[in-house]
């Protein structure tokens, strides 16, 4: 029993080291964010012009544009003319590679001729389309000038060249947003502008690339253009401010936080089996020692931890606070125990963005793996662990309850709920209803940080529900499902391009609607009760 206790000792000081570590690494990424505020507002050169007219590079900068967009696919002769037009306009030119160069002297000459301060890669190139040489120049640690070159990284793009040329050395990345012509036109301004405040704000975009909309006169869309402009320096952005990425992380930060994890996993072992703990402990000991072989520093290291410790951390909570589920009730305990879910939940999405801290991660060169398995897995290890002592008894007795139709509609209806969940985890999931979208915006105008619905509509609410118990016949199935809430707080922290402050603003709005949505329920399941009991005494 003492060795038990002393060992489980040791795995909490452990957890709460790796925590300090991973608070400490939160800190100086919130550091860095705060000073991130350099954004380029940038117009393909080729795009100024439609309907037989152009809009000049002054009138462009004039509108709050700073840059353009020079494409490779001109001549040489060509290119040092509009080079000369856009600095004598006072714009900066900015190489945009949609026609690529096989040798190194090539690529040399063209830099030299306009000394672009951002290169951008079109989506359709490949490797073999003379990238390696470009990588090998502006690379050259013998040549002074071109260590100030950035590579412009267009989001949703694919990331193979982009990685290829990160392992190259060219690591001063910078993440523009670009909205084709085909999404502009269905669009309403007030849409677009949204749009653009949402890139900048909540993934780190720091380039927009714009272009006139077909459908407006070239007064209306230079007027877009300084709208544009207007949004982002409201929001504190600066146009052409050094950018800048964050010095590489601590290779002490991800092994602290990897030994953490191999407690954190003793800590559940401990739990499910105390009498083994000899064994337990000799396991972790082997973990961290394998630890030490391991380059902690690498991308495939931080993404295995971080997906540990979102496949870990859920099931770890239900082992904690399962007897307050079973031995309290009430709107108290309800609030309780969503907050306690939550902030254990909060403790891992820390550690997964801590982990994450690092220049590849938040320029989302590299990005957390496994998003679909961090959501379905710990649902299916709350419900084992949930039923392991009452059995899967626990749950067919309520479904036991309802005739066949209802009990298959509710079955079917389960199902269909967590596929949505999990599908529209991503980025481009299922689609999205028009009232939905509208819902969104409105949420995302007034708390600034929109809450996800999964966890103020769905996983809160029915958490708080099978604590108070006033769902008692469902409390199983509400206990796991409310699982849904805690997953998705994790993943909210996976998404290292998204500001710290903003994950965390996120997280603590949908904790607060999810307690009122909760506690709405609650009140209405417990009068709506006293009212039909009235009703059927009359």
């Amino acid at each position: 029993m003492k060795i038990q206790r002393s060992i489980s000792i040791g795995g909490w000081i452990a957890l709460a080291l790796a925590l300090s570590a991973a608070l400490w690494a939160n800190k100086e990424r919130n550091a860095w964010e705060r000073e991130y505020r350099g954004i380029t507002l940038a117009v393909h050169f080729d795009q100024r012009s439609y309907n037989s007219k152009s809009l000049s590079f002054t009138e462009l900068a004039q509108a709050g544009i700073d840059s353009i967009l020079l494409p490779t696919s001109k001549s040489i002769a060509d290119i040092a003319i509009i080079a000369a037009e856009i600095n004598a306009a006072g714009l900066s030119l900015y190489l945009f590679v949609d026609h690529a160069r096989q040798s190194e002297e090539e690529w040399q000459s063209l830099i030299n001729l306009v000394h672009p301060q951002i290169i951008i890669l079109d989506s359709t190139l490949q490797l073999q389309d003379g990238i390696s040489s470009l990588a090998a120049v502006v690379t050259d640690k013998s040549l002074p000038d071109q260590s100030a070159i950035q590579l412009g990284m267009i989001e949703f793009s694919d990331l193979t060249i982009i990685q290829y040329l990160w392992c190259q050395g060219w690591r001063d990345v910078i993440r523009f947003h670009e909205i084709t012509i085909e999404e502009l036109l269905p669009m309403e301004e007030r849409e677009i502008i949204a749009r653009w405040r949402r890139a900048v704000r909540e993934r780190n975009i720091r380039g927009l690339i714009l272009q006139p909309l077909p459908h407006l006169s070239l007064a209306e869309n230079l007027a877009y253009f300084a709208q544009v402009h207007s949004v982002v320096s409201a929001m504190g952005f600066q146009s052409r401010a050094p950018i800048s990425l964050p010095s590489p992380q601590s290779p002490l930060i991800p092994f602290v936080i990897g030994i953490g994890v191999s407690a954190l996993l003793l800590l559940i072992a401990l739990k499910l089996q105390p009498q083994r703990a000899t064994i337990y402990l000799l396991g972790s000991i082997i973990i961290i020692g394998f630890a030490f072989l391991l380059p902690l520093d690498s991308v495939i290291a931080r993404q295995t931890i971080a997906l540990l410790i979102a496949l870990l951390m859920p099931p770890f909570a239900i082992l904690l606070l399962l007897p307050r589920l079973s031995n309290r009730k009430g709107w108290q305990a309800g609030i309780m125990t969503v907050v306690l879910f939550s902030l254990i939940s909060l403790s891992a999405g820390l550690l997964i963005s801590a982990l994450l801290a690092s220049p590849a991660f938040l320029v989302k060169v590299h990005q957390f793996r496994g998003v679909k398995l961090a959501l379905s897995l710990p649902l299916i290890f709350t419900a084992i662990i949930y039923y392991r002592d009452g059995g899967f008894s626990l749950f067919y007795q309520p479904l036991s309850r309802l005739r066949r139709p209802s009990k298959l509609f509710f079955i079917a209806a389960l199902i269909v709920v967590l596929a949505i969940v999990i599908l529209r985890s991503g980025a481009y999931g299922l689609i999205y209803l028009e009232f939905e979208m509208a819902i969104r915006q409105l949420l995302e105008e007034t708390l600034y940080a929109r809450p996800r619905f999964k966890e103020f509509l769905f996983g809160h609410p029915l958490l708080f529900l099978a604590a108070a118990s006033t769902v008692s016949s469902f409390k199983s199935i509400a206990v796991v499902l409310g699982m849904v809430g805690q997953v998705s707080i994790i993943n909210t922290f996976a998404h290292a391009h998204t500001p710290i402050y903003l994950s965390l603003l996120r997280t603590g709005n949908g904790l607060l609607l999810g307690l009122l949505a909760g506690g709405v329920v609650y009140l209405g399941i417990k009068y709506g009760k006293k009212i039909l009991i009235w009703c059927q005494g009359r």
